[in-house]
């Protein structure tokens, strides 16, 4: 990310900038563009652990003012939107009993026995 760079010289801009980045990425897997409550219920939903570092990172983005979050608070928001960018981005890989399951029931359909 390279709002990275930039959160040290300004960091408001440079969170509001992660937090566009992550919007844009939900706009592309899908999520509507809601308001916030919705869009972190919709998030919720697939991606359970970020939740809150989105509930938190988003806060200290859309605080009025120049003055009102401290740059321990703009360090905190980056390392929160960077946790959400990862879990976000990664490859996600089938559940493998999941995709047997699936498998099986094929097979089953098709009349073919399997059995473990």
């Amino acid at each position: 990310m390279a709002s990275c760079a930039k959160s040290l010289r300004r960091p408001k801009p440079a969170v509001i900038e992660a937090g566009d980045l992550i919007s844009a990425i939900l706009q592309a897997r899908g999520y509507p563009e809601a308001g916030f409550d919705q869009r972190a219920a919709d998030l919720s939903v697939n991606y359970p652990r970020v939740m809150e570092n989105f509930r938190l990172a988003s806060a200290v983005a859309v605080r009025p003012g120049r003055a009102d979050a401290s740059t321990e608070e703009f360090r905190t928001a980056m390392v929160q939107y960077r946790t959400i960018f990862d879990e976000l981005t990664q490859v996600q890989q089938p559940d493998r009993k999941v995709a047997a399951a699936k498998l099986e029931l094929r097979l089953s359909i098709r009349g073919v026995s399997w059995s473990r």
